[in-house]
């Protein structure tokens, strides 16, 4: 009997270690399972965001391009986003440009693509949709349209839209504005800025446009403050504003860059957006000769250079040259030849020097105030090369400092330290002067539309 008995508790016994090592099996083979089935995410996860992050830097960068090419049309559009997604790849991949989806509303410019990304993942993916089976070499299952299980799809959109943009245009009107005769060239620059408030209306951009007007001679007034194409009433009192502009008709020297940039610098201070691009648009068609500092304006309101002038004249030298002629003593004027260096005493030199130290000391501190508040300011030049700089009032000043080649280039620096650019009617024409204003409408900087939360 009791060798039955510990029969039956050996067996009871092995039957409870074979349990317990089941369950352990079973335990290690479900463990095994999981891991074996999330492994695929763990490894293509990371795979899968860098390809689409891939592809939506890529479709970004397209519309970007694209969208800077929407003034020249549509197709100029398309054919530079082509361009950069070829440039482009994607996981080593070179996107068919042909496979670009476009789309072209309110002057906004969107790319869409997708892309297939070969993963582990996917083709996990596909077993489990299929359950699991495992296929029948003699009796494989219908292949279906797209059913390819080495890959996973990705795909990115972007929209670039135009930047907002707060633009003032300053004219000069000084008198040699006119000196072309028949109006010209105020005739051909007034045309050729309500041509550009045309090309910005065009665009049609959702009033992401403004644009305000300042003319300046011996000093500047805001003719129109900004406005959009949607303000009433907006651009059409804009472009009234610029054709009924007239020359300056007061006496003396009238071209003020320094009011000039006074002028536009506070309007666009006072009420351009604080998301806005801004932007000066500065036309002239010569030098600068004010201002001059306050207390020269006391010998000559029109003139203040005169100061100068009067301490050149106590030269007995030059008291030598004049003579007197029906009564009356006429002396050389400060522009005639004669009037060179060694005439010109240390005084009156300083005179001029500091005239002209404070005329382009002051100009360059409004450059450095548009600067500081994020301006860029573009420069159009339209000299007339027949005068070639040479102008009367130009010639006093360099004569004064006895620097014969001495010129600030102001337009230049007002470009150059704004970011701007600085552009020249070279071969002085009515054309020559449109095409500047088309190139600098159509340059539009875009930025990327906010695309909805996921």
């Amino acid at each position: 009997m009791w060798q039955k008995l510990w029969q039956q508790f050996r067996l009871q016994r092995q039957r409870k270690q074979f349990s317990g090592i089941g369950a352990n099996q079973l335990l290690f083979v479900g463990v095994m399972g999981i891991g074996m089935s999330t492994a695929p995410f763990a490894i293509d996860l990371p795979t899968f965001f860098v390809a689409q992050n891939q592809l939506q830097t890529t479709m970004d960068a397209a519309a970007l391009a694209g969208a800077s090419q929407l003034p020249f049309g549509q197709a100029a559009a398309e054919s530079m986003a082509r361009q950069y997604v070829a440039a482009n790849p994607v996981m080593g991949q070179t996107i068919d440009p042909t496979t670009l989806r476009f789309r072209e509303i309110n002057n906004q410019f969107s790319v869409s693509n997708s892309l297939r990304v070969q993963t582990v993942t996917s083709q996990f993916l596909c077993q489990f949709q299929r359950g699991f089976k495992i296929p029948d070499p003699n009796n494989p299952p219908p292949q279906q349209v797209g059913d390819d299980c080495s890959y996973m799809q990705v795909a990115a959109t972007s929209t670039a839209v135009p930047a907002a943009r707060d633009t003032m245009i300053v004219m000069d009107i000084s008198t040699s504005m006119t000196d072309l005769g028949n109006g010209r060239p105020l005739r051909d620059v007034k045309q050729a800025a309500v041509h550009y408030i045309n090309n910005i209306r065009d665009y049609n951009s959702e009033s992401v446009d403004r644009i305000g007007f300042v003319t300046f001679g011996a000093d500047a007034s805001l003719a129109s403050p900004l406005k959009s194409m949607h303000d009433d009433p907006g651009f059409a009192q804009l472009i009234s504003r610029v054709n009924s502009t007239g020359i300056y008709n007061a006496q003396g020297w009238n071209t003020n860059y320094q009011d000039a940039l006074v002028k536009a610098n506070n309007e666009l201070e006072a009420h351009a957006r604080p998301n806005a691009e801004k932007i000066i648009l500065f036309m002239t068609d010569g030098l600068p000769n004010l201002p001059a500092p306050p207390s020269y304006y006391l010998v000559s309101r029109y003139q203040p250079y005169v100061k100068c002038f009067n301490i050149v004249n106590q030269n007995p030298a030059l008291n030598q040259l004049c003579y007197t002629s029906a009564g009356k003593r006429v002396c050389p004027k400060f522009t005639d030849a004669r009037v060179t260096a060694p005439y010109i005493s240390a005084a009156g030199q300083q005179c001029g020097l500091d005239y002209t130290n404070y005329l382009t000391s002051s100009t360059q501190a409004q450059v450095t105030r548009a600067e500081s508040k994020g301006v860029t300011i573009h420069t159009i030049s339209i000299a007339d090369p027949n005068e070639a700089y040479s102008d009367n009032a130009w010639s006093i000043l360099k004569r004064l400092r006895k620097e014969p080649n001495w010129n600030p280039d102001l337009l230049n620096y007002m470009a150059t330290n704004t970011g701007g650019e600085q552009y020249w009617s070279a071969n002085y024409n009515a054309q020559g002067i449109q095409d500047i204003y088309d190139t600098i409408s159509k340059e539009v900087r875009m930025r990327l539309a906010e695309r909805p939360a996921q």
